[in-house]
C-alpha cells in the first residue's frame, strides 16, 4: 500500500488539494494503469492490492473515492463494499466498482450494496474521469470521522479570545450554549473571518460528541443559501466546528420592525431551507427564533444542527421520558408517539409555531409549567393569531393553524406544499411571491 501523488506541488501552489482515490485491484499491470491515468489527471493515488488493505488504508488516509475490484484474493469487493459502507454514505464517499466481470447479476448485487456506478474492464477513461469529476462535486465538503475515534479523544484545553486553534485566531466570543461556546475567529490560510464552535462541557458522557457529530455530517449534506455552511471539522487541540460567519441579527430581534409581508417573505426562505434540508434527509428538530439569523441584505440563514438527525441513522429520541428540543417548539409528537413519529412534519409545525409568533410577539404555546406547556401542544384548541393582529387574512391563520394541526394526516406534507400555500396569502402580492427567488432583493 502506497500513496502516489501526481501534480501535487502545483496544487498546493494554489492553495488545493488534491482530491484522494483509492484504488483496489490485485491485478498489477491493472492497478499501474489506472494509477498513472489518475495521476496524469490530477488525483493523488493510494493502492491495495487485496480487501483487507483497502480496509487499513481507509483508516490511514482521507479517501475521497474508492475504485474497487470484484474478485480479490482475501475478502471479495462485495465485502469490502459493504464494510464501508456502513461507515459511509453514498455521499460522503463514493465507490466506483471496476471489473473484469460484467454480468448483469453481479452489477446489480453490487449496485444494491451500495456502489454508486460499475464499469467494465477495459475501462473507457474519459467516461470514468467524468464520473468522478461528478460524485467529487456532489460530495459534502467536509470529511466526518467515526464515532468512536471522536469518543476516544481527550477533551481539549479551555481555549479563549486571542488563542490559536489550528489555524484559526480566536477574536472573540460571540455566542454560548448547553455544550460549547461560538467564537468569531480568523483563518490565518485564507484571510477571512470564519465562526468557530467549541465542546466545552458534557453534561453526559458522550452526549455532546454525538451531537458535536451529528451537527457536522447533517450540515455538511446540505448546499443552499438560506443554510449555515460548515468549512471543517476539526478534533485537536479540541473539537470543533469551522463554519460560515453570519453577518446580521436574530429572528426575534430582525423581526421588531418588519412588517406582515416581510416576515411571511423571510419564512418562504425558512421552507425553501427546510426543503433543502429534508431532501437530503436531514431532520432539523430544534427550530426556534434563536438559530435562525437574518443578514443586512435580508437572507435568511439556519443554523445549530446540534440536534439533527439522518434518515439512515437511529433517531437520538428513542422515548417520550427524554426531550430533545425546545418544547415551546416542538411538534406534539414530540411528547406523545402515538401522534406519530418525529420527523420532517415535526419541523414544519416548529415554522408554523415561529411564524405566529412574528405575526403576533407571543409565543403560540406558552407556559412556565413544562407539564401544561405540553398539555397546550397536545390539547388544547388552537390559538388564534387575530386575537393580536386583527389584520391578518382568513388566508394566512389558516396557513398557520394547517402548519400547527396536532394530526400529521391535515398537517403540510412537504415544506414545498407549506410554501405554495403561504405565496398564496393575500399579504404577499406578486412581486413578493417572486421575492423568494432572489433573496438579496428582501428588505431587512
Amino acid at each position: 500500500m502506497h500513496l502516489v501523488s501526481g501534480r501535487c506541488a502545483a496544487f498546493r501552489k494554489q492553495h488545493f488539494v488534491p482530491d484522494v482515490i483509492l484504488v483496489v485491484d490485485d491485478n498489477h499491470i491493472s492497478r499501474e494503469l489506472l494509477t498513472r491515468r489518475l495521476v496524469r489527471e490530477g488525483f493523488a493515488v493510494v493502492n491495495a492490492n487485496h480487501g483487507l488493505g483497502a480496509l487499513e488504508a481507509l483508516e490511514l488516509h482521507p479517501i475521497d473515492l474508492i475504485l474497487l475490484d470484484l474478485n480479490l484474493p482475501d475478502i471479495s469487493g462485495i465485502e469490502v463494499l459493504s464494510r464501508v459502507r456502513a461507515r459511509h454514505s453514498l455521499l460522503e464517499l463514493p465507490i466506483f466498482m471496476v471489473s473484469a466481470v460484467d454480468d448483469t447479476r453481479s452489477i446489480v448485487r453490487a449496485i444494491k450494496a451500495g456502489a454508486n456506478d460499475y464499469f467494465t474492464k477495459p475501462v473507457h477513461f474519459e467516461v470514468l474521469f467524468a464520473k468522478l469529476r461528478q460524485h467529487l462535486g456532489l460530495r459534502p465538503q467536509s470529511r466526518v470521522v467515526n464515532l468512536d475515534e471522536l469518543e476516544r479523544l481527550p477533551p481539549g484545553p479551555e481555549l479563549g479570545p486571542g488563542d490559536r486553534l489550528a489555524h484559526y485566531q480566536l477574536v472573540e466570543s460571540i455566542g454560548r450554549g448547553g455544550m460549547g461556546e461560538v467564537f468569531r475567529a480568523h483563518d490565518q490560510r485564507l484571510q477571512r473571518d470564519v465562526a468557530i464552535k467549541l465542546i466545552t462541557q458534557e453534561p453526559k458522557p458522550g452526549v455532546a460528541l454525538q451531537r458535536f457529530y451529528a451537527e457536522a455530517r447533517a450540515v455538511a449534506r446540505v448546499d443552499h443559501v438560506n443554510v449555515v455552511k460548515i468549512y471543517e471539522i476539526g478534533l485537536k487541540p479540541c473539537r470543533f466546528l469551522a463554519m460560515e460567519l453570519i453577518p446580521g441579527t436574530g429572528l426575534s430581534q430582525w423581526v421588531g420592525t418588519a412588517s406582515v409581508a416581510d416576515i411571511c417573505r423571510v419564512h418562504l426562505q425558512l421552507l425553501e431551507a427546510l426543503q433543502a434540508i429534508h431532501v437530503q434527509g436531514v431532520v432539523h428538530r430544534d427550530l426556534k427564533p434563536s438559530n435562525i439569523m437574518v443578514t443586512p441584505e435580508g437572507v435568511l440563514k439556519v443554523m445549530d444542527f446540534g440536534l439533527a438527525r439522518t434518515a439512515d441513522e437511529d433517531p437520538i429520541q428513542a422515548n417520550t421520558t427524554s426531550l430533545y428540543g425546545t418544547p415551546f417548539y416542538m411538534a406534539p409528537e414530540s411528547f406523545d408517539n402515538k401522534l406519530g413519529r418525529i420527523d420532517s412534519q415535526s419541523d414544519l409545525f416548529a415554522v408554523a409555531a415561529i411564524l405566529y409568533e412574528c405575526l403576533t410577539g407571543e409565543k403560540a404555546f406558552d407556559s412556565d409549567n413544562l407539564v401544561d406547556l405540553i398539555s397546550a401542544i397536545t390539547q388544547e384548541p388552537l390559538p388564534d393569531p387575530r386575537q393580536q393582529r386583527p389584520e391578518l387574512s382568513r388566508d394566512l391563520v389558516s396557513v398557520i393553524w394547517r402548519g400547527l394541526d396536532r394530526d400529521k394526516k391535515r398537517r403540510f406534507a412537504t415544506a414545498r406544499e407549506f410554501s405554495q400555500a403561504l405565496r398564496g396569502c393575500p399579504e404577499l402580492d406578486t412581486e413578493a411571491s417572486r421575492a423568494i427567488c432572489d433573496p438579496t432583493a428582501l428588505k431587512s
